[in-house]
């Protein structure tokens, strides 16, 4: 009987080994994988949705500092903790077409801005511009209301911007995020500072 005992618990210590490490037939390492790839890209978008986007610019409003075809690294919580400011390169969302657009940051809420003999002025300062390749062509003026971001192409001659009233003085709510970096075309890596 003491011998029965013995080989039974022998069983049971063999069982109980072969449930905690099993034997990794084929398959196993397959689908522990494909587990650890799903909750990787479970949480890549998670991290994309709520951190950052990398945005393919189709537009070629903001040339020559963003060429058509470029993808730039959006960061959508560079806002958190900081205030937009004059010079930023910001993605919004244009309720009007339902688009994203590229366009800078010229004029803060409460700034006046005027475009005259192809310059730029906010609050009576004319703007230096180094990123525009011509001068703006046009006349306009604006007060920049109340929590809202006066925004204009660094191509001003074809761009459809904060002076068209499609488009008009941007809200917070409509920042989808602050555009940081180029990532594409690889080899030209480029940090975008105001």
């Amino acid at each position: 009987m003491v011998g029965r005992r013995k080989l039974l618990a022998t069983d049971d210590i063999k069982r109980n080994a072969e449930l905690s490490h099993p034997s990794g037939g084929y398959g196993s390492g397959f689908f522990e994988w494909l587990r650890v790839f799903f909750v990787a890209v479970v949480i890549s978008g998670v991290i994309n949705t709520a951190l950052f986007q990398i945005v393919l610019v189709e537009q070629i409003s903001m040339r020559p500092t963003i060429e058509s075809g470029t993808r730039v690294y959006v960061s959508r919580c560079a806002y958190w903790f900081d205030d937009v400011q004059c010079g930023d390169i910001v993605v919004f969302f244009n309720p009007a077409d339902e688009y994203n657009y590229v366009k800078r940051v010229i004029g803060l809420p409460g700034d006046e801005i005027l475009i005259l003999n192809g310059q730029v002025y906010r609050n009576g300062t004319p703007l230096t511009e180094p990123y525009i390749a011509e001068i703006t062509d046009g006349e306009y003026s604006i007060k920049v209301p109340e929590g809202k971001y006066f925004c204009l192409g660094d191509n001003r001659n074809v761009s459809t911007d904060s002076r068209d009233e499609q488009v008009g003085c941007i809200a917070d709510s409509q920042i989808v995020g602050k555009v940081m970096f180029r990532v594409f075309p690889w080899g030209k890596i480029k940090e975008y500072k105001h």
